[in-house]
Formats: structure tokens, C-alpha cells, sequence
């Protein structure tokens, strides 16, 4: 991800009282999300802050990477359709 890539930044709550930066790239559908906690956001001048100053979200992206808290992630060889919840890991930081 490159800062000149990326169009707009926006922000969700997550459930665990983290920020969900939705950056949109241009060229792709779907925006990428990068969970970072409220008090980062705030040192980094918000959202206003972030769309001036995009490379603020590509460092975001480089240091949390890509997710939101329940994002699942699979195993090896796994199907889809036919899950244990074992075989089922959570990736993404938390910020509780």
C-alpha cells in the first residue's frame, strides 16, 4: 500500500472500543481495514488528520496490518464448510 493510492479514510467503532480505519484504495471495491485503538487515532489527528496526511494510514497498515476484532482466519487445507472451531484462529491486535 502506498499513501498515493489511497483515496479516502473513514472509521467504524469495533465492539471492543477500538477504531476501524477503512481505507479506500484506488481501484479495489472493497475498503482495507486496520484496527488501531482510539487514543492513536487521536494522536494521529483523527480522520481529518489521516486524509491530509495519508501516509498516517499506510504506517497504521504497516505496523497492525490488515483485520477487525472476530476476524477469522483459517488453517492449512481447512474447508470452509466444514469447521472446528479448533482449526478456526482470531488474528488482529486488541486494544482491552
Amino acid at each position: 500500500m502506498k499513501a498515493n493510492e489511497i483515496t479516502s479514510v473513514g472509521c467504524l467503532d469495533n465492539h471492543d472500543g477500538s477504531i476501524a480505519l477503512a481505507i479506500c484504495i484506488s481501484g479495489q471495491v472493497q475498503p482495507v481495514f486496520v484496527t488501531v485503538s482510539k487514543h492513536e487515532l487521536e494522536k494521529s489527528g483523527g480522520i481529518n488528520g489521516l486524509n491530509e496526511r495519508k501516509q498516517g494510514a499506510v504506517d497504521f497498515f504497516n505496523k497492525y496490518g490488515q483485520g477487525r476484532p472476530g476476524d477469522l482466519v483459517m488453517g492449512a487445507g481447512i474447508n470452509s464448510d466444514d469447521l472446528d472451531a479448533e482449526q478456526v484462529t482470531y488474528q488482529g491486535p486488541s486494544f482491552r
